[in-house]
């Protein structure tokens, strides 16, 4: 078992997506840890994407990142933050 870092990196990157036809959309992708963060937008589990600048604030960074690292999850499939939001990673 690996030790989880107590040096956990969080970013926001601009990744280019197709998305229907040919047309192409710029997004904002959330990262804590090197993980990718996802918001589920229906609240039940059926509009998962990827988080960005608006759907994550810093506070539930915080929690997400205190999961990762002192909780030991390198992996979550539903998280409720405080904020009452689903969040994976």
């Amino acid at each position: 078992m690996t030790q989880p870092t107590t040096d956990c990196e969080t970013k926001l990157k601009r990744r280019v997506i197709p998305a229907r036809g040919m047309k192409m959309t710029n997004t904002i992708e959330t990262t804590v840890c090197g993980l990718t963060i996802q918001r589920d937008a229906s609240g039940v589990g059926h509009a998962w994407r990827n988080a960005d600048l608006d759907d994550i604030p810093a506070n539930i960074v915080e929690e997400i990142e205190g999961e990762i690292l002192d909780g030991g999850q390198d992996s979550c499939t539903d998280f409720v933050a405080s904020n009452g939001q689903h969040y994976r990673w």
